[in-house]
């Protein structure tokens, strides 16, 4: 059975500045002060599966078309790198990415969204950063929405 799991973050409040290509998007501008977001897959079980579908949904809708590059992985972490600076992020325990394009934009949100393949195995948390892949300008304060579609 399929599910639907969803994690939110705002950026820093004042961080109106552009992204770049390679750029961390978090919720606070220091390393050691992001919040990693997480994904709780089953509440005391280790359970193994499958990440077949990922969306991210942004606040600010004027926006054109960002790609953001969502990573995966089965244990939490210190970033290395705070909102709007180079992504420096550690490969161990890492169990992929997905690229999004941020293309659709409603009188709500932009919003992209795809397919994809990513395994794991015997955890009970999933976790994982944004990285921008595409040059940006982020409003300040603005909602960043990563859902996930997981089948056990």
């Amino acid at each position: 059975m399929t599910s639907k799991l969803t994690y939110a973050f705002s950026r820093p409040a004042g961080g109106t500045g552009s992204y770049v290509a390679n750029d961390v998007i978090a919720n606070h501008a220091t390393a050691g002060s992001v919040v990693v977001p997480s994904w709780s897959l089953a509440a005391g079980n280790a359970i193994s599966g499958r990440v077949t579908k990922v969306r991210v949904a942004k606040s600010d809708q004027s926006v054109a078309t960002p790609t953001i590059r969502v990573w995966f992985w089965d244990a939490t972490f210190t970033p290395g790198a705070g909102d709007d600076a180079a992504f420096a992020m550690p490969i161990a325990n890492s169990l992929g990415q997905v690229d999004v394009a941020v293309v659709n934009a409603g009188s709500d949100d932009a919003v992209g969204w795809t397919l994809c393949d990513v395994p794991f195995a015997g955890i009970q948390t999933l976790y994982g950063l944004l990285q921008s892949l595409s040059t940006f300008t982020g409003a300040d304060g603005e909602t960043f929405t990563t859902t996930l579609w997981i089948d056990p």
